[in-house]
């Protein structure tokens, strides 16, 4: 077995746990995806699929994460029935859990660097969307057409929403 670990699941934030399956022709070691409720469920990385799972946007989550981190944890406090439960269980993950939830609120909270600059870049893109109605030389056959202000106006606007989804957690991510 590789020394190299699987990170805990990009949506659930739970550790997989390092298994024997017996296959027809041999037997290897994976590690699997504990059952939560995640789409993950019982999902297996083998060795060599170990890079690719531990890839990552970022190090903190986006907010999809948390999301999906959460549903998995309300499912699971539904079959344990209490977060003291879950925290004795899992006390590994429901730490993950919360530290990922803070991180979260963190990142996105209002007046964050991360929203401000999603603000700034829709404000501009919003200036120019009004440049582009009110140019009459944008207008040739009742369609819009770029003209040379308007075109490097919207390549600026295109760095602005790339550096701004670059300081969000997922790193703009999808």
């Amino acid at each position: 077995m590789s020394d190299l670990k699987p990170l805990p699941c990009p949506f659930c934030a739970m550790n997989l746990t390092a298994v024997t399956l017996d296959m027809r022709h041999c037997s290897d070691v994976a590690w699997q995806h504990p059952p939560t409720g995640c789409i993950h469920d019982g999902y297996n990385v083998f060795g060599k699929q170990i890079p690719l799972w531990n890839r990552r946007a970022s190090a903190l989550p986006a907010v999809g994460d948390v999301e999906r981190a959460a549903k998995a944890m309300y499912a699971t406090k539904g079959r344990l029935g209490s977060w003291d439960e879950i925290k004795a269980v899992w006390p590994e993950e429901y730490e993950r859990w919360i530290t990922l939830a803070k991180a979260a609120v963190a990142a996105y909270s209002p007046g964050s660097e991360s929203v401000e600059r999603m603000r700034d870049t829709l404000r501009a893109y919003e200036q120019w969307e009004a440049d582009l109605i009110l140019e009459r030389d944008a207008w040739n056959n009742r369609l819009p057409t770029f003209t040379d202000k308007l075109w490097d106006r919207f390549l600026e606007i295109q760095a602005l929403r790339n550096a701004a989804l670059s300081a969000t957690p997922s790193g703009g991510a999808k």
